[in-house]
């Protein structure tokens, strides 16, 4: 269970005590589950307090050390504030409890990269789409990283993939004109 400050502890019948052995006083009835962190998190989040949310996902994830959904939760309103290392942290320990958590590493490449990291980025992608191989969202951005560094046969390769996924009129016609691009460009000598 979790105490009035959101810590770990163990109920018995004469109250709780901490992990560490410190007793605490009995848990009353209005102790929120983890359904109710969840609940009261969301809600903090959809009012725009991403300061509230991720104190409420954080214990959450705490709360339940096997569930990735919280720490995938905390690390998508940390990327929200802007706090990329602490987006990043919180994706790599959802990923370490669930590594098919294909959105978590979506999201950690996205973290990376506002970190200036696009190689860890481009790992992240890489692996998502190898656990998901019709993830098209993880395929365009694999695309436009692929571009970035220069891989012109590779960006247009990811951006002629995501074209077959059938993407909106808006998206396909970006995907079109970079494979233009790269095209021109290999044509141009520039291809590696």
């Amino acid at each position: 269970v979790l105490d009035a400050q959101g810590n770990a502890a163990l109920k018995w019948a004469e109250g709780l005590t901490g992990l560490d052995g410190q007793g605490f006083l009995p848990l009353g009835e209005d102790s929120p589950s983890i359904d109710d962190l969840f609940e009261r998190a969301a809600l903090a989040e959809s009012e725009g307090d991403l300061d509230e949310a991720g104190r409420l996902y954080d214990h959450a994830a705490r709360a339940d050390r096997k569930d990735p959904i919280a720490p995938y939760n905390l690390g998508a309103v940390r990327l929200a504030a802007e706090l990329c290392g602490e987006a990043a942290r919180a994706f790599r320990q959802a990923i370490a409890r669930d590594p098919q958590f294909v959105e978590a590493r979506y999201n950690l490449a996205a973290a990376c990269e506002r970190l200036d990291k696009p190689d860890l980025a481009r790992e992240q992608l890489i692996e998502a789409l190898r656990i998901d191989s019709a993830y098209a969202d993880a395929r365009f951005n694999l695309a436009q990283l692929e571009l970035k560094r220069g891989a012109l046969l590779d960006a247009r390769m990811h951006f002629e993939r995501y074209l077959a996924s059938g993407p909106s009129p808006e998206w396909a016609d970006i995907a079109r004109r970079a494979i233009r691009y790269c095209s021109t460009a290999e044509a141009a000598g520039g291809a590696t």
